[in-house]
């Protein structure tokens, strides 16, 4: 399946375009003189895949241990927690519930042990023979030695390191039992409490989420001495805009470090992501209001609504990733490094499991609790309750792909037709060589259709969107046509477009919207209207209706002319085999 999101960036001189206005909702003639160059981007949605773990889901035969010396689509993990990733790219899993790190071969798709798994305590033995507890906290460092946070049976609180030379496991911080004490001595000779995080800077420092010590402590790469770098013991919220270590944090889940030094930390209890500057220790909050729920998506970080905050994790180009769960929160949400604004990248709140081979903001994940991105951009997130690892692969320009853009006019897409082809850069310029006809009513005839062609398979990619048609001697159309229905077959280039639903417009609404659906072939049709309980509130079409290009306006009204209430409405088009649902607004 492929989905597709078009963005036209139209600008177009007084020399090329004359539109003059002549009343509320009219234009006159739009005449094209000569030929402009378009440029237009074509972005694909992020596409989500598992690529360790076999399932089940959570339930009575959930997890178990199986699968090393296979493939690790085929092994059973139980409860993953955690993930790291080496420099070969070879991908680490703290496999809590089996006790294990494992890891898979970047190389060959191949999943082993490499740590727990053991009967033995002890330290200096080889990590396969070790017992490592419920391991939740891992990382890798650049010489290949792996970090364990490690707990359970009460006598396990520590941290421990596999030597990527040896092999051998030993105790770098913790002396097992859980509590607080130690800072300012040797860490070995510490108490954690729920050692949740570990990480390792470039200097070999070792930072530690003690979650339950309210805490993030650091363990000096030459002396070996421990101490906090942040919180002050006492579960809360205070502090920001001071010294980190005077702050409140309240089960500080996990840690990251960036490569200037400055520490984020998940205030899972706070529903904060708390950000220690490197040079003056002062800490602030970067995202998360503190309210309980889910909001914000599309607006500034400071400002969203978080909830459940297990895991963080920054990209070599700053960005910062959120992991929430809990409730309706299982999410991965992504605050940009320039804009501060934070959206949804992974996961569309609802425990399950689904969506693998589509975009990854529709998929379903139960419970993930880490999240890391390689340099390529590729997201990897420990779905522990789904017991599986998932990809989720960046947007990529399809070099060769052959871009339509055509004008609609009164129902049909004919007269006025672009066409290019993407580069490699996922652009594709389009020259307009045609005449567009007089328009009719703006709100009427208005917008825009664009569909994409694969020249290998000539498989079509149909989308809508609808734009209003605007006056002025110059001016920029930015057309957004959502989520794009799958390829259909292996159709030729010249065959009839696959059966279609586009995006109302305008969504939100009030009191109307419309909807636009095109059918390859005569069918019998039904379009209807649902609530969010899904119940039918109106049929909008039901009977034949000849091949072409339909907009029916729906008026916010029942089936008894009575006017519904503001919420969110389905619309569902079905018809000779097909059958497509989208949502939509009313806010009165």
């Amino acid at each position: 399946m492929a989905m597709l999101k078009f963005k036209l960036s139209l600008r177009l001189a007084a020399a090329l375009i004359l539109v003059a206005a002549t009343g509320v909702g009219y234009a006159q003639t739009a005449t094209l003189r000569g030929r402009a160059v378009v440029k237009a981007m074509v972005t694909f949605p992020r596409i989500i895949t598992t690529i360790a773990g076999s399932g089940p889901e959570i339930g009575p035969v959930s997890g178990r241990y199986a699968g090393d010396g296979g493939p690790a689509t085929e092994a059973r993990l139980n409860g993953p927690w955690d993930l790291a990733m080496d420099d070969a790219g070879n991908l680490y899993i703290a496999d809590q519930n089996n006790g294990r790190i494992r890891k898979v071969d970047a190389k060959t798709g191949i999943i082993t042990t490499v740590a727990g798994g053991g009967a033995q305590n002890g330290d200096g033995i080889p990590a396969t023979q070790a017992r490592t507890g419920n391991p939740r906290g891992i990382f890798v460092d650049g010489a290949g030695n792996i970090y364990i946070g490690q707990i359970g049976g009460g006598v396990l609180h520590q941290v421990r390191k596999v030597d990527a030379n040896t092999g051998i496991i030993t105790t770098i911080a913790g002396t097992g039992g859980p509590g607080f004490s130690g800072d300012g001595g040797p860490a070995t000779q510490a108490s954690l409490n729920f050692p949740l995080g570990v990480f390792v800077d470039g200097l070999n420092n070792i930072y530690i989420a003690d979650s339950n010590n309210h805490r993030v402590r650091k363990v000096d790469a030459r002396t070996g001495i421990i101490t906090t770098v942040a919180g002050n013991g006492t579960a809360g919220f205070s502090g920001d805009g001071g010294p980190a270590t005077q702050a409140s944090l309240s089960s500080s889940r996990r840690i990251f470090v960036d490569s200037l030094g400055n520490i984020y930390i998940s205030d899972d209890g706070n529903r904060r992501v708390r950000k220690v500057d490197a040079n003056t220790g002062v800490i602030t909050t970067v995202a998360g209001n503190g309210a309980a729920g889910f909001s914000g998506d599309g607006g500034p970080a400071t400002e969203a609504r978080l909830s459940g905050v297990v895991h963080v994790f920054v990209d070599k180009s700053g960005n910062l990733y959120i992991v929430t769960t809990g409730s309706q929160y299982h999410r991965v949400r992504k605050v940009d490094a320039n804009t501060g604004i934070i959206t949804t990248v992974a996961g569309n709140g609802t425990a399950g499991f689904s969506g693998d081979g589509g975009p990854a903001t529709a998929a379903s994940l139960n419970t993930p609790m880490s999240v890391i991105v390689d340099d390529s951009g590729n997201l990897y997130i420990a779905d522990r309750d789904n017991n599986r690892i998932r990809k989720v692969t960046p947007p990529k320009p399809a070099a060769g792909l052959v871009v339509e853009f055509s004008r609609a006019i009164s129902g049909r897409a004919r007269d006025y037709r672009w066409k290019g082809t993407v580069n490699a850069d996922g652009q594709v310029e389009v020259e307009i060589t045609a005449e567009p006809p007089r328009f009719g009513p703006a709100n009427a005839s208005g917008y825009y259709v664009a569909r994409a062609i694969d020249p290998a398979s000539g498989a079509v990619v149909a989308a809508y969107g609808n734009i209003p048609i605007n006056g002025g001697r110059e001016y920029t159309l930015d057309l957004v046509i959502g989520d794009v229905a799958s390829v259909v077959g292996t159709r030729p280039l010249a065959a009839s477009a696959p059966f279609t639903l586009g995006p109302n417009y305008p969504n939100p609404f009030n009191p109307a919207t419309q909807i636009a659906y095109e059918l390859p072939e005569a069918a019998e049709v039904r379009l209807a209207i649902y609530n969010a309980l899904g119940q039918e509130v109106r049929t909008l079409v039901q009977g034949r209706q000849e091949a072409g290009y339909y907009r029916v306006t729906w008026d916010g009204k029942d089936a008894a002319g009575r006017s519904v209430s503001s919420g969110l409405y389905f619309y569902r088009l079905m018809g000779s085999g097909f059958a497509e649902t989208r949502k939509m607004l009313l806010l009165k």
